[in-house]
């Protein structure tokens, strides 16, 4: 992992036989960046303990084991993997099933996923919403390999602190 702007190391790397796999921005927006379209969704709120709260970390750990493969694939368990996340999510749900689910602590974005492309929009629409009635600046990380990130980045016109490439030896 390189800092996307560090050329030098990154052609270092790709001469021998690298590929940049992935790249994640660190993201600090506040309302000042926001592009909205004004598309929000209902919002739940579920807590550590819950039924809703294990849905949304089932839904994140599918997320995550889909859209890393090609990086870091998953190796902790379902269990191991709960229990680093946030114990507060917020999700979105349609026909009686959780399609989003946004890991918040204060003012981050901790984890973010979808099953629903077409919805993911405005459910991050509600989550920054909320999170901008109670907070200044909001923080979230988003790779270019998880579309639902990048569907929730792609609503700030700016914000990008930092970004990170990873590179995997081609053929691994």
């Amino acid at each position: 992992m390189l800092s996307s702007d560090n050329t030098e190391q990154a052609n270092f790397l790709i001469s021998g036989g690298f590929l940049c796999r992935r790249r994640c921005y660190e993201m600090k927006v506040t309302a000042r960046n926001y592009a909205a379209s004004g598309k929000t969704a209902s919002l739940n709120v579920a807590r550590q303990g819950q039924p809703e709260y294990t849905a949304c970390c089932r839904l994140l750990y599918g997320s995550y084991q889909e859209t890393h493969a090609a990086i870091n694939p998953l190796s902790a368990d379902f269990a191991v993997f709960c229990e680093r996340l946030p114990a507060e999510a917020l999700y979105g749900k349609s026909d009686g099933v959780i399609r989003h689910a946004a890991f918040v602590e204060n003012n981050e974005i901790a984890y973010f996923a979808s099953a629903d492309m077409a919805g993911v929009v405005p459910f991050a629409e509600a989550v920054v919403t909320r999170l901008f009635t109670r907070y200044e600046t909001i923080r979230f990380e988003c790779d270019n390999c998880d579309a639902a990130a990048m569907a929730l980045k792609s609503l700030f016109r700016s914000g990008v602190q930092n970004s990170w490439d990873t590179y995997v030896l081609n053929g691994k």
